[in-house]
């Protein structure tokens, strides 16, 4: 039987828009996968910031949009991580360094059009220091492993980005 991280956008949206399944479930099920994966050794966290209480409340109101039958669009209810090097409303970014991140911050245009279409930004996700590394090392951060196979490194600036889609 499929399971909400086996299936795709149309499956989910299809899930959503027929009330078998709804944005808040899913987006309380990434978080709690979140959290596991900061427990794993190796590392196969693939977060940096996790912003639980806007995921769940803009979760909630795409819930809301299906159930009174408003969808924003195609990306209504679906998860996105974002990057670590775009702002995020009250967070800003780091870009992969130990510093404080910019709570003034809003969201960078590229954010600001996601939610407007109803996705719902999980938080951000660990990139190498200013994205300057091929293989996907960082000296500031635990960076997680390969998904494929933890005695590796995931490799790449883009490393949380891609450990995230790997395991769903």
């Amino acid at each position: 039987t499929a399971t909400p991280k086996s299936l795709g956008a149309l499956a989910l949206r299809k899930k959503f828009k027929d009330g078998s399944f709804t944005p808040t479930e899913l987006t309380a099920r990434a978080i709690a996968e979140v959290k596991r994966l900061a427990a794993h050794s190796p590392s196969m966290m693939p977060m940096h910031y996790l912003d639980e209480a806007g995921a769940l409340r803009d979760a909630e109101a795409s819930t809301q949009r299906y159930r009174d039958g408003q969808i924003r669009g195609p990306l209504d209810g679906m998860i996105v991580p974002i990057k670590e090097e775009l702002d995020i409303e009250g967070h800003g970014n780091t870009l992969g360094l130990k510093r404080q991140a910019k709570l003034d911050a809003v969201d960078a245009t590229a954010v600001k059009w996601l939610r407007e279409g109803g996705a719902i930004i999980l938080g951000q996700t660990v990139m190498t220091e200013n994205g300057m590394s091929p293989i996907g090392c960082s000296a500031q951060r635990r960076l997680p492993r390969n998904a494929c196979d933890p005695r590796f490194a995931a490799g790449g600036s883009s490393t949380g980005s891609a450990v995230a889609v790997a395991i769903g």
